[in-house]
């Protein structure tokens, strides 16, 4: 697949933005959820919930992925 110099400064600024997104909202989380607190899995009316014991639960490792990925990124 060609993609033409417009095509991939396109898809770079996208990049950037969602990055730039990510970020901000990776940002804003952190305080709620500081080191040594559990990750939260989702919400119930508007506010970030988990529930106490939840061994089978995988996806807390997102929240941790996206910190890593934002510090490879940004430095």
């Amino acid at each position: 697949m060609n993609k033409s110099p417009n095509s991939l400064l396109e898809i770079r600024d996208s990049l950037l933005l969602a990055m730039g997104h990510a970020e901000k909202q990776v940002s804003e989380m952190t305080p709620k959820w500081p080191a040594g607190s559990p990750a939260p899995i989702y919400t119930v009316d508007g506010k970030w919930f988990r529930q106490k014991s939840v061994w089978t639960d995988w996806t807390p490792g997102f929240y941790a992925g996206m910190m890593w990925m934002l510090f490879e990124s940004t430095g």
